[in-house]
């Protein structure tokens, strides 16, 4: 029973560790070959991080660790699609481009940083709007390295998206007496009758 318990931990961890081996996919030689593998690749990272909160959830697995290595192997991935879009496979974003993505950045750092003075933890909500944001995030990496390109509005598009995960994050932030990592989101609160 209690191997039982750690599958989603597992499945998080195997998509921490299978994120790092895209680093050595695009450096196959072929463009259409390393394309296809890392699309791949990139598709079973994503599936994992499905299949972990749904088992989690389903099987009522969810623990405190298994919420922490569900974000750090979220990040991780991120990381590693930005690298290997940046400095292996060559696409550099225009200035704009980075001005815009550093907004992002900046705006997500917020978050973080308002979850740790607020409730002492650095950590972010698994709300539908956070889903949506790391399923946009998630799909933009595989699109750039097809399209070989990172495109300015498809950016300013994303840091959009990350604006408005961040307002909802901060009004619950301010407006909770306890941190929740799983809450739904304002859209989905139960309203007190």
């Amino acid at each position: 029973m209690k191997l039982k318990r750690q599958i989603p931990n597992a499945i998080s961890i195997f998509r921490l560790v299978t994120c790092f081996s895209l680093l050595g996919i695009t450096q196959i030689p072929d463009r259409f070959t390393m394309r296809l593998t890392f699309t791949l690749v990139y598709g079973l990272v994503g599936l994992t991080d499905v299949l972990d909160g749904w088992i989690a959830r389903k099987y009522s697995l969810q623990s405190e660790l298994g919420a922490k290595l569900d974000n750090i192997a979220d990040t991780c991935v991120f990381a590693v699609g930005f690298i290997s879009l940046l400095f292996l496979l060559k696409l550099y974003p225009s200035v704009r481009s980075i001005l815009v993505l550093v907004v992002g950045v900046v705006l997500k750092v917020f978050s973080f940083a308002l979850t740790k003075i607020r409730f002492g933890e650095w950590n972010t909500m698994h709300t539908y709007s956070n889903k949506g944001l790391g399923c946009i995030l998630f799909g933009s990496v595989p699109l750039c390295v097809w399209m070989g390109e990172i495109n300015f509005w498809a950016v300013v598009g994303v840091v959009g998206c990350i604006a408005l995960t961040v307002a909802e994050d901060t009004y619950i932030l301010l407006t909770s007496k306890t941190y929740n990592v799983n809450h739904k989101g304002l859209l989905f609160e139960k309203k007190a009758k």
